[in-house]
């Protein structure tokens, strides 16, 4: 026998014994361990791994994508020669960049403000640049009472279900974290709930202090969250997305408590946090600069001219210097007779606090909910409107003055805009009430959550989108179930 051959068994055994194992997992790498780029990088694929963070110089899986991308989402973009430190754009926005990988690929987040839809990938090096396209889509969390129901968003403004509703007891207000990797959810007795985006699980419940939870607003440069209670404030530290961590709760002071809190919202850059109370619709305004410790706030009349109990909710605008305060006919104020909806600017940066002359809107009806965008919108096309180029538009959701004074659930609804400066617009009207709206995305798409509306009564329970600036944009609709005890009970809130 020739000696080499058991030389060549012995290799045909270790290949086979090769080809059986399965290959090593990818793990993340120091920047030491990476090669400096001998060119332009080249991307070979990506894959979504369903996770919000990732372990430092550590093992991790391949697992628990969908194929797309959301907003907040961990994304491994594969590929060779990126470098020591490669830039990472996605939908032409800076994408957080979180590790190199052995296998020669990179670690990054998907951004905030971004559209849905089929978004351009590029990274590059000192060397060149490579691009590739991917499809991005947006998580919106609804509520209805008793359940929190995950929706996927795509880049044609349709919704669709994703994964079975989430028992919450008591599921009202919802928040989403400044990364959109957090959804909060608020049920009875004022237990928090934290649900992972984009796979729904419930990862923490926390019970806050106090009876019932008023709001949770996000700041949107941030990566802060605020929990305001009836009687306590309780920070959210978004510093790391995977693991949110609780500031110790606050307890108001004693004359915001005796208020009544009824809607809190943060500013953008974080510094401020304004809470409207139902008592004498004031607002007051915190500095919220140490989130650990909060000095005493500032009060001021939102609307210094109404003698009912009409504050509705209140908003920051995207510059962080204004406070919106929406009012009008509420269910404390409807037994003294119809009341004008008007809203209210309060430059918060003043020292005072300065308050606009509330502007009327016409026809009345009784506001449902309001909400600002996160950030400036920038509509493509010439046949959509500019939106304002220092301060977002603030959206309300309207309903028939009857609602309150008969106590019927029908007849349409109506979404309006307000911009500085200018008179109020109407942007959609139909046969629907939506209690709870938002607006995410750059060309700012409007997501609502309510029921259908007849002559008779609530029909069955929607979820809600339009393009904000379109004028020819139609509305996209899909059925939740039936309307329940409360047809207008629950929240929606997008990733940004």
């Amino acid at each position: 026998m020739n000696v080499k051959t058991p030389l060549l068994l012995a290799l045909a055994a270790s290949l086979l014994a090769l080809a059986g194992c399965p290959p090593k997992k990818p793990r993340t790498i120091s920047v030491r361990d990476v090669s400096r780029a001998s060119g332009a990088p080249e991307i070979s694929g990506i894959v979504d791994l369903g996770r919000r963070g990732i372990i430092k110089e550590a093992v991790f899986e391949i697992a628990g994508g969908d194929g797309h991308g959301v907003v907040g989402e961990v994304l491994l973009i594969q590929g060779d020669n990126f470098g020591k430190q490669p830039t990472t754009t996605i939908g032409d926005q800076p994408a957080t960049f979180l590790g190199h990988v052995s296998t020669g690929g990179i670690l990054v987040r998907v951004p905030w403000g971004i559209d849905a839809g089929k978004v351009k990938v590029e990274v590059a090096n000192h060397r060149g640049r490579s691009s590739t396209t991917y499809v991005i889509k947006r998580v919106v969390v609804v509520t209805d009472g008793a359940h929190a129901q995950l929706l996927d968003l795509d880049g044609k403004g349709r919704l669709a279900k994703r994964g079975a509703a989430i028992d919450v007891a008591g599921a009202g207000v919802v928040g989403v974290s400044t990364s959109g990797g957090t959804a909060f959810v608020a049920g009875a007795r004022a237990k928090l709930t934290f649900i992972a985006l984009p796979t729904g699980k419930v990862v923490r419940e926390k019970q806050m202090p106090g009876k019932r939870v008023v709001a949770i607003t996000t700041a949107a440069d941030r990566p802060l969250s605020a929990v305001i209670t009836d009687t306590h404030v309780t920070f959210l530290d978004e510093r790391n997305p995977a693991r949110v961590a609780l500031y110790t709760a606050q307890r108001l002071p004693k004359a915001v408590v005796d208020g009544k809190p009824i809607s809190a919202t943060l500013s953008p850059d974080g510094n401020r946090l304004a809470i409207l109370l139902a008592e004498g619709n004031k607002l007051a305004i915190f500095d919220a600069k140490k989130p650990q410790s909060l000095p005493e706030p500032k009060l001021v009349d939102a609307l210094p001219d109404a003698r009912l109990s009409v504050g509705v909710g209140v908003r920051f605008s995207a510059d962080s210097k204004t406070a919106w305060v929406l009012g009008g006919d509420t269910a404390r104020s409807i037994s003294g007779g119809r009341q004008p909806t008007r809203l209210a600017t309060i430059e918060t940066a003043a020292k005072p606090p300065a308050v606009g002359a509330p502007r009327g809107i016409t026809p009345p009806g009784a506001p449902l909910a309001v909400c600002v965008a996160r950030g400036e919108p920038t509509p493509p096309g010439t046949s959509i409107r500019r939106a304002p180029a220092s301060r977002s538009a603030l959206y309300a959701s309207l309903a028939p003055p009857e609602l309150l004074a008969d106590k019927k659930v029908a007849g349409k609804g109506r979404i309006v805009r307000a911009e500085p400066g200018k008179p109020f617009a109407q942007v959609a009207s139909g046969d629907w009430l939506l209690a709870g709206i938002d607006v995410a995305g750059k060309t700012q798409v409007i997501v609502g959550v309510g029921v259908r509306t007849s002559a008779t009564g609530a029909g069955a329970r929607i979820a809600w989108t339009r393009a904000a600036w379109n004028d020819d944009a139609k509305a996209q609709v899909i059925e939740l179930g039936a309307a329940g005890k409360d047809p207008l009970a629950g929240d929606v809130r997008a990733q940004p």
